[in-house]
């Protein structure tokens, strides 16, 4: 079942709160990173089971705004997937820190209206996994950069411990 506390109201900082910066939210699902000056997310921390598998599954409406590239992270204190999207294109850049090994996935598609995009770590290093979305980490793909800014539209995000995701 999904872990993940409303997961379709990112304007709840209880459950949604900022990480790093301010993001500003406009209704239940657009995030807005309006800083220049530095880096802007938010996450959703959960308790896992050590070496379990989890997976998270987020979708990020579609738009033409090629001026600001939105990144999602799955992090267990270890291993850091993350991937920044283009939401015009769905072209990718992927990225993995420290601890990612070739069971992790990253995964982008089309789901109609938006992009879909899911994370899994293998086998989790810790008692605690962040969900982190960034709306604006770069302004070229691939690239972060403090100067972005921009925003994007979530739609819904879900967690769970599984290889993969189900039907939301």
């Amino acid at each position: 079942h999904n872990l993940c506390i409303r997961s379709e109201d990112f304007s709840n900082t209880g459950n949604w709160p900022n990480r790093d910066g301010t993001v500003v939210r406009t209704g239940t699902l657009t995030l807005s990173d309006d800083s220049a000056a530095a880096a802007e997310n938010i996450q959703q921390q959960f308790t896992t089971v050590s070496g379990a598998s989890y997976c998270a599954t987020l979708w990020v409406a579609k738009d033409a705004d090629q001026t600001r590239f939105p990144d999602f992270t799955l992090y267990d204190g270890t291993t850091e997937l993350a991937v920044m999207v283009n939401t015009q294109t769905g072209a990718t850049a992927s990225r993995s820190g420290t601890g990612a090994s070739g069971r992790n996935t990253i995964s982008v598609v089309s789901d109609g209206v938006n992009w879909k995009i899911e994370l899994t770590i293998a086998a989790v290093a810790s008692t605690t996994t962040s969900i982190i979305i960034a709306p604006a980490q770069g302004t070229v793909l691939g690239t972060s950069s403090a100067a972005a800014t921009g925003s994007i539209t979530m739609a819904k995000a879900q967690f769970r411990r599984a290889p993969a995701d189900s039907t939301y």
